[in-house]
């Protein structure tokens, strides 16, 4: 015992300092991962135990899928852009013309309206217009807002607003 004493106290004397704080924040380590995580990864396989998956199923991709049941389908689209005139009436907002452009992501696999509505009305109306419209749609994002007062002199805005509108294809 006196050897394996001797050969510990020549090898802490050799590593010095940082070497004894490094071995000792390595064991502190190990002690974490054993008291922190391995707790959190048996109630994890208890859980899905209890949801009844099988070990092959992936949970993110059942919530991923339930996410996308949430969006309107694209024969639903006139139904969900006329919230849109619904919240410019609110506001009294006044739409001029819109340009609409639906495109296919192939990555989501999802429809993309893109609505492109020039509007008139005070900045705060607009403002208004666009949270209101935001809240009743939740599958509507806004993509781009650009302003222009015509004359200094007026309240009035001339603003330009791009939406999209996520979709499911299908009918």
């Amino acid at each position: 015992m006196a050897i394996n004493r001797l050969i510990i106290a020549e090898t802490l004397q050799k590593i010095g300092k940082p070497g004894v704080a490094g071995i000792a924040l390595l064991a502190f380590s190990l002690s974490l991962v054993f008291s922190m995580l391995l707790p959190s990864w048996q109630e994890f396989h208890q859980l899905k135990k209890a949801a009844n998956l099988s070990p092959d199923e992936d949970p993110a991709a059942a919530e991923l899928q339930a996410f996308y049941k949430n969006f309107p389908l694209y024969t639903q689209a006139p139904e969900s852009l006329s919230h849109l005139y619904i919240a410019a009436k609110q506001h009294n907002v006044r739409i001029t013309r819109g340009q609409y452009a639906l495109a296919h992501d192939v990555e989501s696999g999802m429809l993309r309206y893109r609505v492109a509505l020039p509007v008139q009305g005070t900045y705060g109306q607009i403002r208004e217009f666009v949270a209101t419209a935001l809240q009743m749609i939740p599958t509507l994002a806004l993509d781009e807002i650009s302003f222009e007062r015509p004359q200094i002199s007026t309240t009035r805005v001339d603003a330009r607003i791009s939406f999209i509108l996520y979709l499911k294809p299908g009918g």
